[in-house]
């Protein structure tokens, strides 16, 4: 796998800003991280995969108000959570949470506690045919360091955690998409240094931005009032119930 410092290199490489054999100083590999780790950041949701949407489980102090709320919405429909969702612990109860069997490649999973004792009622979450973490399933039973972002990678089957970039990293996608975040890289450092990326440089990052795009685009299904959904749709999985895993989170 590629490190972010191979990264960090190349990237300072490719203006020509250090020399072949240079040694990078402790400021110009502070500076950089920085900003790859911004970089990447910003990757998630935007190039790659797409925003988060709610999904609560529990009822844990939910003040529930009809039509708004969620009268018919139970552990039967909470603990099979849609992709790209961010998970709202809010459960007076242990909690198990199957996660998507059918992910997209970049899918995300993110968890937030809410109102949820997690050393009470820990939430276990299953891969559900695929690997949570490198493991068929994690506990999170420990309210500082539950929250997380799951990020679905295709090749290994796991759902991988984001964390921060360390010098020694391995960057989070594949190697293929090393001349993406070289060239953006690249693009974001050179001002500091009064550069400008040449022309061929922005045209391969032109490149690699739509294959990366290419690679993890997904489909989105966007929220609709139930009013103007075709019950009759085929996609819609029958009749459309107001409250329902179908209904309301389609």
């Amino acid at each position: 796998m590629t490190t972010t410092l191979d990264i960090i290199r190349q990237s300072l490489r490719e203006s020509n800003i250090i020399g072949l054999k240079a040694v990078l100083t402790d400021e110009q590999t502070a500076e950089s991280l920085a900003r790859l780790q911004a970089l990447v950041s910003s990757v998630y949701g935007q190039d790659v995969g797409e925003n988060f949407t709610d999904w609560p489980v529990g009822r844990l102090n939910v003040n529930q108000h009809w039509p708004s709320g969620y009268p018919c919405w139970t552990v039967n429909q909470w603990k099979y959570p849609r992709t790209n969702t961010r998970l709202l612990l809010n459960a007076d109860f242990q909690q198990d949470i199957y996660l998507p069997d059918m992910p997209d490649n970049g899918s995300r999973i993110r968890t937030v506690v809410v109102g949820q004792d997690l050393s009470t009622h820990p939430v276990v979450l299953h891969g559900n045919g695929r690997l949570v973490e490198g493991a068929q399933s994690i506990v999170l039973n420990d309210d500082m360091t539950a929250g997380r972002i799951l990020f679905y990678d295709a090749e290994s089957a796991d759902w991988k955690r984001i964390t921060s970039l360390a010098l020694d990293s391995d960057m989070p996608f594949p190697n293929e998409f090393d001349d993406f975040f070289i060239t953006k890289l690249a693009m974001r450092l050179n001002p500091r240094y009064g550069r400008a990326l040449m022309q061929e440089s922005a045209q391969r990052l032109a490149e690699m931005q739509g294959q990366l795009e290419a690679r993890y685009r997904q489909k989105q299904d966007m929220p609709a009032d139930p009013a103007v959904l075709r019950t009759t749709d085929p996609g819609r999985y029958g009749t459309m119930r107001l409250g329902s895993r179908y209904g309301w989170m389609s």
